[in-house]
């Protein structure tokens, strides 16, 4: 199994997970940063994380910065499963998920919880930008 489908079947594996802001642990709760980079660092894949404290209400230039600074921008139509998705929420480009075969996977306060979301036409309106790990295809 690849790096790639690792890191995908270990999201998979949060499915359910309570949501919970800061949360990062599988089955006791996290958020949708925390659902990455936990699922991430399950496999190998060690994103580096520097907002281990922040609030409710995310400081979106930071999140950008970080995602530009770790992550390998691409587009939309080049995406596959395990690839990190920014979506617009309330008009402010805070919150990610992870691409899957369904749609994405994504810890949402709304939900409740981790889904595995379809990407209909309204939640495609919401990915603003789509971004790689550098090390997921390598393994």
């Amino acid at each position: 199994m690849t790096k790639r489908e690792q890191f995908v079947e270990e999201a998979k594996s949060w499915i359910n997970t309570p949501f919970h802001h800061q949360g990062r642990t599988k089955g006791r709760g996290c958020d949708c940063l925390g659902l990455i980079l936990g699922a991430a660092s399950n496999v190998g894949i060690n994103p580096y994380d520097d907002s281990i404290k922040y609030s409710h209400h995310v400081h979106t230039p930071t999140l950008i910065r970080n995602l530009r600074k770790y992550l390998v921008p691409i587009s939309f139509e080049e995406s596959k499963p395990g690839d990190i998705l920014l979506l617009v929420d309330k008009g402010d480009p805070v919150h990610l998920g992870i691409r899957s075969e369904k749609g994405f996977i994504h810890s949402y306060a709304q939900s409740r919880r981790v889904t595995d979301q379809i990407i209909n036409e309204e939640w495609r309106n919401k990915i603003l930008s789509v971004f790689r790990f550098p090390e997921i295809d390598n393994g």
